[in-house]
C-alpha cells in the first residue's frame, strides 16, 4: 500500500507496516490507498471580468478512486475569499465548480488553490480579474 502521514502531510511510500508513536489522548491519522496520489490537474480561465462567474476544472488523472479535493480562491492582496471554500470528491474525471465574482469585488490577480486532502499535493493558478 502507499502510505500518507495526515497529521504531516508526508508521503511514506510503498509500505507494508508503518511505525508511529502515540501520544495518550491524541489521535494519529493515516491514509493506506492501493496507489499513489497522482498530480492534480486545474483548469481556470486566465481572465474575468466582474460580475461573471469563473469555471474551475479539477481532476486526478489516472487516478483510481475519489479523493477529498479542498478549493479555495484568493483576492489580489492575498486574503482568502471566505465565500469560495469547496471541498470535493475528485476523480480521474473533471468536476467542475463556479467560483463567482461580484461587481464590487477587486480588480487584480486572483489566486485558486487545489490542495489533495491526503497526500497535500496542490496546484494554483490564477485568474486575472477585471
Amino acid at each position: 500500500m502507499h502510505g500518507y502521514d495526515l497529521r504531516r502531510r508526508s508521503y511514506l511510500g510503498e509500505v507494508d507496516e508503518v511505525t508511529v508513536e502515540l501520544r495518550p489522548g491524541r489521535a494519529y491519522f493515516l491514509a493506506l490507498l492501493p496507489g499513489s496520489v497522482p498530480d492534480l490537474k486545474l483548469v481556470v480561465p486566465g481572465r474575468a471580468r466582474r460580475g461573471e462567474t469563473v469555471k474551475v476544472r479539477i481532476a486526478l488523472p489516472g487516478s483510481t478512486g475519489s479523493h477529498a479535493v479542498k478549493l479555495r480562491a484568493y483576492l489580489p492582496e492575498g486574503v482568502e475569499a471566505d465565500w469560495f471554500r469547496e471541498i470535493l470528491l475528485v476523480g480521474s474525471e473533471f468536476k467542475e465548480v463556479v467560483l463567482p465574482i461580484a461587481f464590487n469585488d477587486p480588480v487584480g490577480r486572483w489566486r485558486v488553490e487545489a490542495r489533495e486532502l491526503f497526500s497535500g499535493k496542490r496546484a494554483l493558478k490564477e485568474v486575472e480579474v477585471r
